[in-house]
């Protein structure tokens, strides 16, 4: 299939003519829904810089006019990235965005990733997920009629669900001409209902700081999956996961049009406060004389921070150093991984070796032992303590609830 169809081009660039396959063209049909789900993960910088999503935000060529033909390794000098040479092929903003990830300097050649699977290989199942989500909506619209919640949100969710809502992507299609910047401060090249729901800043913080809190996890792309990550979840909290992300898109879409049509900021803050109260009244509602009076609810979300840290004590169990590392969301293991990697690369900088590592996440413990497959999310970070393993002497399982290496 490559030699024939994409010998001269690659593969995301490539039309589909009549005389095609049959299979090449179904392979065509859903290539886009495949693109969404594929992440490249760097090592020596083979992947192509402009076609690839090797940056976890889309190909560059979905968001630039101008592209042509190189590696990411291309725009590498003596190990580092070649700023001179970026600012002449893409803009600063992409740049920043670039500088933020690390050089390509591992010899393993780049591979692809299937973000649906923890483990990063495709599977039949999760690509059915996809699949599903796209043509069988009865689950998705059975979950938007809660008898709790208004009529009026539940009827904006049938619209959502059905890409019935006037954006900007949607105008466009009337030959009508819809504001010139995304309300989320965005520069947006295609301001879609995933965009606004799912991708934008605003919404990315509003799921994001929610998510972190009830330890929903977000795979995939676009709304639906984001709404299907939280109503799949319903385990003890049922009520709960199937009430807040509906009052997410209700408040992301008031945002949106406070800001399109009254130039009002969205402010997360109060978008948030307003969730909680709701979420009270609701549940008041549909639980009566389960919920105690409060006077006001607690200001722990103004500045949301996640960190960890670990110790360094010697073999009488005297305390040498401590570390703490600030965090951005993230799952558990991803949180382990960093922490080892950074307490590890701190004793082996203070000129400690045979260290006696602890850490608390048996899957860690089993990837560094070889028993266990590693997640690709951690991969980098795995990598790079296997590679500082000549001065550990022992990785042990700790039952505890923190990080330690001594």
């Amino acid at each position: 299939m490559a030699a024939k169809y994409c010998s001269r081009s690659h593969p995301c660039m490539v039309g589909v003519a009549s005389t095609d396959s049959h299979i090449w063209r179904r392979m065509m049909a859903v290539r886009e829904a495949a693109e969404q789900n594929i992440v490249w993960l760097v090592q020596s910088g083979d992947s192509n810089f402009w076609f690839d999503n090797w940056l976890g935000s889309g190909p560059l060529c979905q968001r630039l006019e101008n592209v042509s033909d190189h590696q990411v390794k291309d725009f590498m000098s003596q190990g580092r990235w070649n700023k001179k040479l970026l600012l002449q092929w893409v803009p600063s903003r992409i740049i920043d965005e670039i500088l933020k990830k690390e050089p390509p300097l591992l010899p393993q050649c780049d591979h692809m990733i299937w973000k649906l699977n923890q483990l990063g290989a495709f599977s039949l199942a999760s690509a059915f997920q996809v699949i599903k989500y796209a043509s069988e909506s009865s689950f998705m619209f059975s979950k938007v009629w809660i008898s709790v919640l208004p009529l009026k949100i539940s009827f904006f969710m049938v619209r959502l669900l059905r890409n019935r809502l006037l954006v900007v992507s949607s105008l466009v299609k009337f030959h009508v001409q819809g504001p010139s910047k995304c309300f989320c401060y965005l520069d947006s090249q295609s301001k879609t209902l995933d965009h606004v729901f799912s991708e934008g800043e605003f919404a990315q913080q509003l799921w994001s700081f929610f998510g972190s809190a009830v330890g929903v996890s977000y795979l995939g792309v676009g709304v639906r999956s984001r709404l299907a990550a939280w109503w799949f979840h319903c385990r003890e909290n049922g009520f709960v996961h199937a009430v807040l992300p509906i009052l997410f898109c209700w408040q992301i879409w008031k945002a949106r049009n406070r800001k399109v049509f009254e130039e009002r900021e969205p402010q997360l803050r109060s978008v948030c406060d307003w969730i909680f109260r709701e979420l009270r009244d609701m549940f008041n509602l549909k639980f009566p004389n389960r919920l105690a009076e409060i006077s006001s609810w607690p200001n722990y979300y103004i500045a949301v921070k996640f960190g960890g840290g670990g110790i360094l004590h010697d073999g009488n169990g005297v305390m040498v150093f401590a570390f703490t590392v600030p965090f951005r969301e993230m799952s558990s293991v991803q949180a382990k991984a960093k922490l080892l990697l950074f307490g590890v690369q701190q004793c082996i900088q203070c000129g400690f070796v045979r260290l006696h590592v602890e850490v608390d996440s048996l899957l860690v413990v089993q990837i560094l032992q070889n028993k266990a497959a590693c997640p690709w999310k951690i991969w980098a970070e795995m990598e790079k303590i296997k590679g500082c393993m000549r001065f550990v002497a022992r990785v042990t399982h700790w039952y505890g609830g923190g990080e330690s290496s001594g």
